[in-house]
């Protein structure tokens, strides 16, 4: 990888990697990838800083124009990591800041080798104080102080393998306790709890950020001991499901092992094993999981359900996470439900 660069960020980055001169594109070398990462600029002269912001963009343009069409070109967004504001009416640093940021999501959209990566989102994970060490900065133009500099190194390979490695596929499923309060079998079709006062609306929220992601082409399926009848009739009568019949693409709800259950719901589905993420409350069962199924990706689920939206959270970010949505994203859920149905009709 080449990085564009106006300070000092060898600190940054473990794997090869060259690096222009500061602020100096008079040479762009041949590259498997390249990085755009240039920080706003440290000063306290608006006019100047807006001047050098100016500038920023004109070179950003110049680089996106002379990277081959078909090679990587990653660009972090502009953030201003020392912000002094003197008048709260006074935005024209930020507005400028803007303009280049507005820039590169342009360049993206219009070229296919091109990714914007939301810098703001690291730094936002740490105090704006540990951004910078002074010390470093005067010294060596160390511009990210070393105390988050492996914080930055985990972040950045992070959101290279979700640009370079496709996300998982499928979501599988269990119900009770899960996608709901309470244990179907004993407490009956009105006595689960998903709507409501604690607990029921946290599996309320759950579900329906559920629903997002089957929107945005994940693939839901239900893997439950339970009795189908007793499912079926949840599906129909209970007012507050929120992700019912017409969000899951297969689903087997039964007495059977779960890890036969799914490998039976990826050969319905046709998709590998590796793509399908196993959500279940039980901890037994997702240690059956994980020991019959290893490339099953199980993560733990939360002890509590107030826990549930930060899990959500993980699951996007850790396996459902992508650049962009394509129109067949969008439409995965009937697709594969059709492939379940010819599967079934096979059989």
């Amino acid at each position: 990888m080449f990085v564009f660069r106006n300070y000092t960020i060898e600190n940054l980055f473990d794997e090869p990697v060259r690096f222009s001169g500061y602020d100096n594109l008079s040479d762009i070398p041949e590259s498997d990838s390249y990085l755009w990462f240039y920080i706003a600029p440290i000063g306290t002269d608006n006019k100047q800083t807006i001047a050098e912001i100016n500038g920023i963009a004109d070179k950003l343009k110049f680089v996106a124009d002379s990277i081959p069409p078909s090679t990587p070109f990653y660009i972090l967004t502009l953030e201003n990591l020392f912000k002094v504001v003197v008048s709260d009416t006074d935005r024209i640093v930020d507005k400028a800041i803007k303009t280049v940021n507005d820039l590169a999501w342009k360049i993206a959209s219009e070229r296919t080798n091109v990714r914007v990566i939301d810098f703001g989102e690291f730094l936002s994970l740490h105090n704006p104080d540990t951004w910078i060490n002074w010390k470093f900065y005067f010294m060596s133009q160390m511009i990210i102080s070393p105390s988050i500099a492996p914080a930055f190194k985990d972040w950045w390979r992070k959101k290279i393998s979700e640009l370079t490695f496709p996300r998982k596929k499928c979501l599988v499923l269990d119900l009770d306790n899960t996608l709901w309060s309470g244990i179907l079998g004993e407490d009956g079709i009105s006595g689960v709890k998903m709507n409501g006062d604690y607990p029921g609306n946290a599996f309320m929220y759950f579900q329906e950020a559920l629903v997002s992601l089957a929107n945005s082409g994940v693939i839901l399926t239900v893997c439950s001991k339970n009795n189908e009848t007793d499912v079926k009739e949840l599906w129909e009568k209970n007012p507050f499901v929120k992700l019912g019949p017409k969000h899951i693409a297969a689903y087997r709800i039964n007495w059977q092992n779960k890890a036969d259950n799914i490998r039976e719901l990826a050969a319905e589905l046709n998709i590998g094993i590796d793509s399908m993420v196993f959500v279940d409350d039980n901890p037994t069962e997702r240690e059956l999981v994980r020991q019959q199924l290893p490339t099953v990706a199980v993560p733990d689920f939360p002890k509590r359900p107030y826990g549930l939206m930060e899990f959500y959270k993980s699951l996007v970010n850790d396996y459902f996470r992508t650049y962009r949505l394509t129109s067949e994203d969008l439409e995965k859920t009937e697709q594969y439900k059709a492939n379940a149905q010819r599967a079934s009709e096979k059989s």
